[in-house]
């Protein structure tokens, strides 16, 4: 996996704001849609002969499967296309688009982007971009690099040609939840989805550990239970082509991903979806307006707005570390959703907003009572 050498990353803080109300109670945003805690994509690097296998049978074989298996449990997947590969199986493409997965773009030839000279690199772009639009008839947004490159040239190529998510940065070095990439001191105006590059297959059973799929899938999962810990975000980066030469890598893959899916509150989605959230969460700041303090009650009064030009629909906000026996009451909105939330060792509450009206402002009042409450 190759960084753009010439990176100097800052984080655009997000309206994710949180209040602390007292021996380590918070509450905040939660970042994913009702009712989920964590989110989980799986994303499929689709190269054929030009990622350097040794002809188009894995994509051939294992990309109808695996959107298949996604879509017949309702849920979906990002598929990354190689343009000339796309262009030489269009059905493939089609019919995986079909299956209601995201398609994405992952170059024309696959070749190395940083260094590139700036008009190739735009051909190499904007000829993958074209190829799949004409395929799927859908415009598409998302891109992922070959080989996770880019200069300081490729995001700009990217928005100028309207791209709106990339997933290229690293989760290791830029943390588990999207963001606005900083590049050579400019912000753009495009999600980064950071992509998991410590646990991608070709790593666990290639390049460096080659170890058992079994094994490996039990490291994989071992990463969700991390992942919905600290309710963040994994990006799996998986190659079809890579699983010819053993096809148990294939069913490890199968199996992560069924079970995955089994694990309540895992948001198991696509990298345009989570564009989507985040363009919303990012548009919602939380306020405190009043806190009163008793013996055995807290009284909360905050705002929530919402600065979007359309309605938000089912977000969440998470009471953080409240006292064992203790319960929530007095809400004031009817449409405020109260449920228990077994994360962790501490305790968690959800409140579900089923919707707050775009360029709105919405005030939720409700009191914690109990005798661990008070000081």
């Amino acid at each position: 996996m190759v960084e753009g050498f010439l990176v100097k990353r800052g984080l655009q803080k997000l309206h994710r704001d949180y209040v602390g109300l007292q021996m380590g109670m918070t509450i905040n945003l939660n970042p994913w849609p009702w009712p989920y805690s964590s989110s989980v994509v799986f994303s499929f690097d689709c190269e054929g002969k030009y990622g350097g296998w040794k002809n188009d049978d894995g994509e051939l074989d294992f990309v109808p499967k695996f959107a298949k298996l996604l879509s017949n449990n309702d849920v979906a997947g990002t598929f990354n296309f190689v343009g000339k590969f796309a262009e030489e199986h269009d059905d493939l493409v089609r019919k995986t688009f079909e299956l209601k997965q995201d398609i994405a773009g992952h170059g024309y030839t696959h070749c190395l982007l940083d260094g590139m000279e700036i008009k190739k690199q735009r051909e190499e772009i904007e000829k993958t971009k074209r190829i799949l639009e004409k395929i799927i008839g859908k415009s598409v947004i998302g891109w992922r690099s070959p080989y996770l490159t880019y200069d300081n040239t490729t995001y700009d190529i990217l928005t100028a040609l309207g791209f709106k998510w990339v997933s290229n940065w690293s989760c290791s070095l830029f943390g588990e939840l999207p963001f606005f990439p900083i590049i050579e001191g400019k912000r753009y105006n495009i999600i980064e989805i950071p992509v998991d590059e410590i646990h991608y297959d070709l790593r666990m059973f290639k390049y460096e550990f080659e170890l058992n799929p079994l094994d490996v899938k039990l490291l994989w999962l071992n990463r969700i239970k991390m992942v919905k810990k600290k309710r963040t975000l994994v990006v799996f980066l998986h190659h079809p082509g890579n699983m010819t030469e053993d096809y148990e890598r294939f069913e490890a893959t199968n199996q992560l991903i069924r079970e995955c899916i089994k694990i309540n509150g895992i948001w198991v989605t696509t990298c345009e979806r989570i564009f989507e959230q985040w363009l919303k969460i990012n548009s919602v700041q939380l306020d405190i307006i009043n806190i009163v303090r008793g013996k055995t009650s807290i009284d909360i009064a905050l705002e929530v707005r919402n600065s979007n030009s359309c309605m938000i629909n089912n977000l969440s906000l998470l009471l953080d570390n409240v006292p064992y026996k203790s319960n929530i009451s007095n809400i004031e909105k009817n449409n405020i959703i109260v449920n228990n939330c077994d994360m962790s060792n501490s305790k968690q509450l959800l409140l579900r907003i089923p919707k707050i009206e775009a360029q709105s402002q919405y005030l939720i009042e409700f009191s914690i009572e109990g005798q661990e409450v008070g000081f």
